[in-house]
């Protein structure tokens, strides 16, 4: 008998508790894939790892400049089995230019290798270039290349040491991005018509998974120890207040892809009244970041 007085079979209430059971089993399944696949995309967006046959920016560089480093291996050993010797001095220069090359951590690294040892290795001077060339022989000639070479190699390090800076947000950046300003409801006065920390960062953490290569919060450059939030009415960013209604954020990067990524919080603006507007720019300027308090 059931709770209204009729009569229930068994073996359908087993069948129903089976079936609501298997329905559960298949909710958890496809939350905990989903939850999965986030912390998935989220490790391959920090670049802890990469999916098969996927190559970044930086090993792509590494791999061409190791096409040209054979190239230079061939010459060598060519010219070795004409007779050439293949001098010491030039296997020295193609173990540093290898070195050289699995020690780069970005793209400029490998152009700066790529373009220092592949000059050395063009300028080696060795049976080809018509005299002997004895182990530790001095010439001006000599001292010359190497100081060209040494300027050359300072000026690829500050290049680099730039990009880092403008990166890290220590620098300014200067490059396409968008404009994004986030206004309260007009008129509105409850908790969620106002817009709050939670909703900058959301802004934030979803143009930084677009690709953003800067971001700027009312005028504060963020770092990786920036922090957004509130004290009462006034929202504090690298623990400076900043202007509201609209909050201005700009970030540098790919504009289109940065701007489809904020849409999802334009529609979540739209139906609690709150506006969010978003610019694209063709030339945005961030400056570098204020130490703080």
């Amino acid at each position: 008998m059931d709770g209204r007085g009729g009569y229930r079979c068994p073996m359908v209430a087993r069948w129903c508790r089976k079936r609501r059971g298997n329905y559960i089993s298949v909710i958890v399944g496809a939350a905990v894939f989903l939850i999965f696949l986030d912390t998935l995309m989220l490790a391959r967006w920090m670049k802890i790892f990469s999916f098969p046959g996927e190559v970044d920016e930086v090993e792509a560089a590494k791999r061409g400049a190791a096409t040209i480093l054979s190239y230079y291996e061939g010459l060598a050993r060519g010219e070795s089995a004409a007779g050439g010797g293949g001098p010491q001095n030039v296997n020295m220069a193609l173990r540093a230019f290898k070195l050289a090359i699995d020690g780069a951590a970005t793209r400029v690294g490998v152009a700066q290798a790529l373009a220092t040892y592949g000059r050395r290795l063009t300028t080696v001077p060795g049976p080809a270039a018509g005299r002997p060339e004895r182990d530790g022989e001095i010439s001006p000639q000599v001292v010359a290349r190497q100081i060209d070479d040494l300027r050359h190699e300072i000026g690829l390090l500050r290049a680099e040491l730039r990009e880092t800076q403008s990166r890290a947000g220590f620098a300014e950046m200067v490059g396409p991005g968008v404009v994004v300003r986030a206004y309260d409801a007009s008129e509105g006065y409850a908790w969620n018509q106002i817009v709050h920390e939670r909703d900058i960062r959301d802004i934030v953490n979803r143009l930084c998974a677009a690709g953003s290569r800067g971001v700027e919060v009312g005028g504060e450059r963020l770092i990786a120890t920036s922090s957004i939030r509130c004290a009462g009415p006034v929202i504090l960013v690298n623990h400076r207040s900043i202007a509201v209604n609209p909050v201005v954020i700009k970030a540098v990067g790919n504009p289109w892809k940065l701007a489809e990524a904020l849409h999802p919080v334009g529609r979540d603006f739209q139906r609690l009244g709150k506006r969010l507007v978003i610019k694209i720019e063709d030339s945005i300027t961030l400056p570098a970041y204020r130490r703080g308090i």
